[in-house]
C-alpha cells in the first residue's frame, strides 16, 4: 500500500500546465498506483466511467460527495486525498 506521502509527493511534481483547471491530479495519481483502470475504478467505486473520466480531465469539476467517497473508498484513501 502506498502511504499518503508518497502520493502527495507524487501529485506535487505534476507541472502545472499539465493540470487542468478543475481537475484531480490526485485521483489519477491514487488509481495509477493501485494500478486501476478507470474501468475498473469504476466498477470498485459502482460509478459511472464517465464520471470518473470527467472527474480527472476538470469538465466534472464539483462532483458530488456521495461519488468522491466511493472513489476514496474504492482506492482506500480519503476524499481529501483525491481532491488536493
Amino acid at each position: 500500500m502506498v502511504s499518503y506521502a508518497e502520493v502527495a509527493q507524487l501529485v506535487e511534481h505534476v507541472p502545472e500546465e499539465d493540470v487542468v483547471a478543475g481537475s484531480s491530479p490526485a485521483l489519477g495519481t491514487n488509481k495509477e498506483l493501485k494500478g486501476l483502470s478507470q474501468e475498473k475504478l469504476a466498477r470498485l467505486a459502482d460509478v459511472a466511467n464517465n464520471t470518473l473520466i470527467k472527474m480527472e480531465s476538470g469538465e466534472n469539476k464539483n462532483p458530488t460527495l456521495e461519488t468522491l467517497k466511493k472513489v476514496a473508498k474504492a482506492l482506500e484513501v480519503s476524499v481529501d486525498d483525491i481532491i488536493k
